[in-house]
């Protein structure tokens, strides 16, 4: 490694969060999402630094998911999905074996599903037959080895290497029998212990520093006081009605730290505010609880000083406004931390496609950057902070070749210096910031928690309830135990993802759950204070969501990798998209498209589309493949053509005929040539079209369709009665919201 005369400081902060999937009046968990991260990511996460002397980190971890797995250690709790594990396959009814094809496949296919042959042979079964089918002629054998495998695909590689049994059941693949489940389970449990223990030794040995969430996760700012959702978004309506609850968001930390005493046997020195929401409001109340640090995103640095910290190519070139910790209320209140908002997310969104080696070496070229180009006597301080756990699964074997090779080469580095923020913050300077912007880090603002009408409808349901519960804590008339269950269950109730899945922004195949079980927690407030709940409670808040979305305004804040696949699980996950078949009327539904899916968004470069063919084979049937047809501003389509195995994009202009339905001119085609025009194909075609091209400008409304070749001179158009439209986005502004 090349010598630089700068030393730094590097601060990771992995932060480990799900949400409480506990039904508390049934001792239920309802999903099994913190039992799967807990055997995947939460235990060698942190145990792979003991390989690495002077590799420190700072792991964040959210008192709510800490107690859940501990439910899972304590008697009385059942998993519905573990349940269904233990079930002997010989008497799985109808309904658990829908149930197991629905929930056993939630997994990425690439990394964690074909890779074992057995696992990949049910997949397969299961995507080209259906469900009655699978149910009637699946032997007991094949259910059962289903069983198992949803279990072991989420075990990290650390893991199956330490534990026999595990790496054992691995090693069989298939045919497994009803005596091995409850030996699997023990070691379920024992490694779910010590995803625990293992934060409490590692912090006792001063490898790690342990910081810590609001109890629920809540987003504090918007507790504390809504109208901070306005600072950012001036145009954001506030829900009704709505109240300012300082004492809720007080309950959630104070919760929080005396959780952190019991576990830890000190106080927390940090904070990670769930999803990075800070205000000064936030500021001022860790300060009450002695909290030292705390952090966010880049974003909310730029907005609080009014001064734009990346270059129009998004570099910060060593700008010594980022690197640096600040003191919050100018200068009197906690010590605050703004992450690399660009190195995190390659990490958390672009490496996983990468070679492994060449991931890593990347990150420490882009440190050793900002090492030669630092200015100031001061070493830079360089926070990466991102989520612990989501991204492994679509990294080669969990991520664990990308963390070894990146950790060997920091170590190897000696300019560079991996601390915790504690270490890495004393004896440095904090610049006294005067204000702090209210925001999250998704955009620097509170669009994705509060601003859609859905997100808004389920605020004033929550501030509802809480009148109730305060108007019958008042009356005296309920024993005070209920009234603290009721006050449990309301904060439950605030935590930030509940909110995350409201709307059109986010969408994941168990939404519906998320909407019934944030209800769930509202309608226990009313049974536990004896009120009779409103009506509206047993109606789920998105009764008719819009699947298609054809309008909206979907800002990609990291580009989607074009390589004609679904490369993470978030590459796609903030874009808008169209279905066909689920707009129009009987004729167009009953018609099958060309294609399954549509998404597309925007940044300040680009337009990005994916197009879903419903028939993987049809994409060998003609010479080009997809058009876009430009509607407004400006009429033009754009053909995409497969030639000698090189894709090309050939534009010819459309006519404007005058009454809004452009038609082809078929006077020629022009070849494109742009440096930031990509193409792919695979098992989804993939396009990043600069703004250029498409000779659009920042507030312009951009009108168009997909063209699919169909056969026979055939043109199908997507979608059918209607288009897609984009806002292109300006650089001052680039949309209104942007999600990960």
């Amino acid at each position: 490694m090349t010598s630089t005369s700068t030393q730094m400081d590097v601060v990771f902060i992995w932060h480990m969060h799900q949400p409480d999937y506990r039904d508390h009046a049934q001792r239920k968990i309802l999903l099994p999402w913190v039992r799967l991260h807990a055997l995947k990511d939460y235990y060698d996460m942190p145990a792979r630094l003991m390989k690495f002397d002077g590799i420190h980190q700072t792991f964040n971890l959210v008192p709510s998911l800490v107690e859940q797995i501990e439910s899972y250690l304590s008697e009385g709790w059942r998993e519905e999905e573990l349940d269904l594990f233990m079930a002997p396959a010989e008497h799985l009814t109808e309904s658990q074996k829908h149930f197991i094809l629905a929930n056993f496949f939630l997994a990425p296919e690439d990394q964690m599903i074909r890779p074992y042959p057995r696992y990949a042979s049910l997949l397969r079964d299961h995507l080209l037959k259906s469900p009655a089918g699978l149910i009637y002629h699946w032997t007991a054998q094949e259910w059962r080895d289903l069983q198992f495998w949803r279990v072991l695909s989420w075990i990290d590689p650390m893991i199956r290497e330490q534990d026999e049994l595990i790496g054992s059941l691995l090693q069989r693949g298939q045919n497994y029998d009803e005596s091995q489940k409850p030996l699997l389970l023990e070691r379920m449990r024992h490694w779910l212990r010590e995803s625990l223990e293992i934060y409490r030794r590692l912090q006792d040995q001063g490898l790690i520093e342990v910081s810590v969430s609001p109890f629920y996760h809540p987003i504090l700012p918007l507790l504390i006081d809504p109208s901070t959702v306005q600072e950012a978004l001036p145009d954001c309506p506030l829900p009704e009605p709505h109240g300012a609850h300082l004492e809720d968001a007080r309950a959630h930390v104070e919760k929080s730290v005396r959780f952190y005493e019991k576990q830890f046997g000190r106080k927390p020195r940090g904070f990670w505010p769930s999803e990075g929401s800070v205000s000064d409001g936030v500021a001022a109340l860790l300060g009450e609880f002695d909290v030292e640090w705390f952090a966010s995103d880049e974003a909310i640095l730029e907005r609080s000083l009014g001064t734009p910290i990346r270059s129009a190519h998004g570099q910060t070139q060593a700008n010594p406004i980022l690197y640096r910790p600040y003191a919050t209320l100018a200068g009197e209140g906690p010590a605050i931390l703004f992450r690399d908002h660009r190195l995190s997310d390659l990490i958390g969104f672009q490496y996983a496609s990468w070679d492994p080696k060449v991931a890593a070496q990347h990150l420490i070229g882009e440190l050793v950057s900002i090492a030669r180009n630092w200015k100031e006597a001061v070493p830079p301080l360089i926070p990466i902070i991102l989520d612990g756990e989501n991204c492994w699964e679509y990294y080669e074997k969990d991520g664990g070749p990308f963390l070894d090779c990146l950790y060997s080469l920091l170590q190897e580095t000696p300019e560079i210096h991996c601390r915790t923020v504690s270490e890495a913050i004393e004896g440095r300077e904090r610049i006294p910031l005067e204000r702090l912007a209210p925001g999250s880090w998704i955009n620097g603002n509170f669009y994705i928690w509060m601003g859609e009408e859905a997100d808004r409808r389920a605020w004033a349901f929550l501030e509802e309830t809480r009148r109730a519960l305060v108007a019958a804590k008042r009356e005296k008339a309920v024993p005070s135990q209920r009234i603290q269950e009721a006050w449990e269950e309301l904060y439950v109730a605030q935590g930030s993802d509940w909110f995350w899945w409201f709307g059109e922004s986010q969408q994941s195949r168990q939404d519906a759950l998320f909407d019934e079980m944030f209800r769930l927690h509202l309608l226990r407030v009313y049974d536990l204070i004896g009120k009779p709940a409103p009506a509206i409670l047993h109606t789920p808040i998105e009764s008719e969501r819009l699947e298609e979305r054809v309008q909206c305004q979907p800002y990609l804040s990291a580009p989607p990798i074009i390589d004609g696949r679904e490369t993470h699980f978030y590459e796609w996950r903030a874009a808008a998209r169209f279905v066909p078949g689920r707009s129009g009327g009987a004729m167009q539904q009953s018609l099958k498209s060309a294609v399954s899916g549509v998404l597309y968004g925007v940044d300040e470069y680009r337009l990005y589309i994916r197009i879903d063919p419903s028939d993987s084979s049809r994409i060998s049937i003609n010479d080009w493949r997809y058009e876009i047809r430009v509607a407004a501003p400006r009429p033009q389509r754009i053909r995409f053509l497969l030639d000698n195995g090189t894709f090309q994009a050939r534009k010819g202009l459309l006519k404007d005929t005058g009454i809004g339905i452009p038609i082809p001119d078929e006077n020629g085609w022009e070849i494109l040539a742009h440096a930031n025009l990509e193409i792919a194909e695979g098992k989804v075609f993939e396009v990043a079209l600069p703004w250029e091209i498409l000779e659009s400008t920042p507030g312009e409304v951009l009108s168009f369709f997909i063209g699919c070749p169909i056969g026979k001179g055939e043109i199908e158009m997507v979608p059918p009665l209607s288009s897609l439209c984009v806002t292109v986005p300006s650089k001052d502004r680039p949309g209104k919201h942007w999600f990960p």
